[in-house]
């Protein structure tokens, strides 16, 4: 009985991180008056429902949710602020696009987003373009110092974060300006601000804000358009979070032909927002059916269909790397890592370390060795320690 437990505690573990089709996270610590995860891991949310403020305007994202904030509305102040590192947030310049990231140190996902947030921060650097992220939302209930100081602290000691970061404040205000204001309950949230110091953009920093920021910058961006795209963003994924709710409900039922259907329909809402739900249809493929041919299937359809998840893609090939028998589909493992490599960025090193480990245990060494090195160039000096290893490991 309590092997059987454990099995689905284990899918549900790796749901965890899957069906909301963000990052990976670390749930966020439970204490009173602490922000909490919304059950799948991949973002945090308030200690309490988003309530807009009382002299918000109407909502252009969402008609049924009166007065919150959205794309053509001033800017919300930032009066509270305080620096931390790097330029003064002290108003919105006009002329000047403000990527604003909103952040927790707790915040597993805010953190595997800052080297995304640093890339647009370098490559628009001369485009009148400044990323600056706020911490909210940090707790009294650990502090052995002020909440500013822990910050800055984190700051200090990170290897990832190149721009300018400032501290939301103790009372909570700004966020309640600006996260409540929009209707926004999970970090990280990208506010990005135009030229004329109204937002242009909400959403996920890893979800669509590259293309939103190249439009926003050569001057394309429709924000009617951007409107209506963001509301239909916002019912796909409500509707994909209480569809996850029922999909972990059925994996706790082990009734498995359910969770499967479900997981398809999570997919179709937004096979881009929710592609790391097809991790969740692989391991009940491969973990609880053990039916290599339909996992096989589904590793040929994932290929194309979420090519440019490289979560998505990895983890599938990760799991297909760590089963046994005929379930130890190798070929299938290393085109679902080499696509996951296609798409990821260059310093995501997990990527390249699980094609690496794909290419050895198919006996490939020199192909391993070649991704290893190919990762070394852009890794942190963590992560290049394990690189090192691993080169080690392959002599």
């Amino acid at each position: 009985m309590k092997q059987c437990k454990r099995r689905v505690m284990a899918v549900l573990g790796g749901f965890g991180m899957l069906l909301s089709g963000l990052a990976f996270a670390q749930p966020a610590p439970r204490e009173p008056e602490q922000p909490k995860t919304d059950g799948t891991g991949a973002e945090q949310l308030t200690p309490a429902q988003s309530q807009p403020a009382k002299d918000a305007k109407p909502s252009v994202i969402n008609p049924v949710l009166p007065k919150l904030l959205g794309p053509g509305d001033p800017a919300p102040s930032i009066a509270e602020l305080v620096s931390v590192s790097g330029e003064k947030l002290e108003r919105f310049e006009p002329g000047t696009i403000y990527v604003i990231d909103f952040w927790a140190t707790w915040c597993g996902p805010c953190i595997k987003a800052m080297p995304h947030m640093s890339e647009l921060a370098k490559k628009y650097k001369d485009k009148s373009v400044k990323v600056h992220g706020i911490s909210i939302w940090e707790t009294e209930m650990r502090a052995d110092k002020a909440l500013v100081d822990r910050v800055r602290d984190f700051v200090q000691t990170s290897e990832t974060i190149a721009y300018s970061i400032s501290y939301g404040g103790d009372n909570g205000d700004l966020a309640r300006r600006w996260m409540n204001g929009a209707g926004r309950s999970t970090i990280p949230t990208v506010f990005v601000i135009d030229k004329e110091g109204k937002i242009a953009w909400i959403g996920h920093p890893m979800m669509g804000l590259d293309d939103a920021l190249a439009k926003i910058v050569a001057g394309t961006f429709d924000p009617a358009k951007e409107q209506e795209a963001a509301k239909q963003r916002e019912d796909n994924r409500q509707i994909g979070m209480r569809m996850a709710t029922r999909l972990q409900q059925r994996v706790q039922a082990k009734d498995w032909d359910a969770a499967l259907e479900i997981a398809d329909n999570i997919i179709e809402i937004d096979p881009v927002m929710f592609a790391p739900t097809s991790v969740a249809k692989m391991r009940i493929l491969v973990k609880e059916l053990k039916d290599a041919k339909l996992a096989k299937e589904w590793g040929n359809v994932s290929v194309e269909k979420f090519k440019g998840s490289s979560l998505a893609l990895r983890e599938q090939a990760r799991l297909l790397l760590e089963s046994e028998g005929d379930l130890r589909d190798l070929e299938l493992a290393r085109r679902l890592a080499e696509a996951a490599v296609a798409a990821a960025p260059a310093d995501e090193t997990e990527t390249f370390l699980v094609l690496a480990s794909v290419q050895a245990a198919a006996g490939d060494n020199a192909g391993a060795r070649a991704t290893l090195e190919l990762a070394r160039g852009k890794a942190s000096d963590a992560d290049k320690e394990v690189i090192r290893s691993r080169l080690e490991s392959l002599k």
